[in-house]
């Protein structure tokens, strides 16, 4: 995809991918980890649908005006423009993607809530709970 950096050390261990930062991401596209690409890949096994798209959408709502969408599709709609990364593919809609284009998809975990993360440049504000935010 040609975002992946790639980390030095003097220590003999092998180089490791870094993640891309928003910085780094042209504005018409979404830049995908390799952990978000395995858990999306995962995810679809487990669901039944392996190849399937990861829908990345956006939709209003939340106490900050906008949230955003994960789903599973079969085949991307005609207007979708497609990401891939990992393995993993995605699909972003046109609309959604004048908000999360720029952006870096992330799988996050901790003790309090697992799921996908979007690291959105554009993002001026978002609510306690991190579930919506606005532009």
């Amino acid at each position: 995809m040609g975002l992946m950096g790639i980390g030095t050390s003097k220590k003999k261990e092998s180089p490791k991918p870094q993640a891309p930062t928003p910085v780094d991401v042209p504005k018409n596209r979404l830049a995908i980890t390799e952990a978000a690409a395995e858990k999306a890949i995962a995810l679809a096994e487990r669901e039944g649908k392996p190849g399937w798209f990861l829908r990345v959408g956006i939709m209003g709502g939340g106490c900050s005006g906008l949230t955003y969408n994960f789903s599973f599709q079969q085949s991307p709609d005609e207007k979708d423009h497609l990401f891939e990364a990992y393995n993993a593919k995605i699909c972003v809609d046109p609309k959604s993607l004048l908000y999360v284009g720029g952006s870096v998809l992330d799988w996050s975990e901790s003790l309090m809530r697992s799921g996908f993360t979007v690291k959105n440049p554009r993002e001026v504000k978002s609510c306690s709970c991190g579930e919506s935010f606005s532009l």
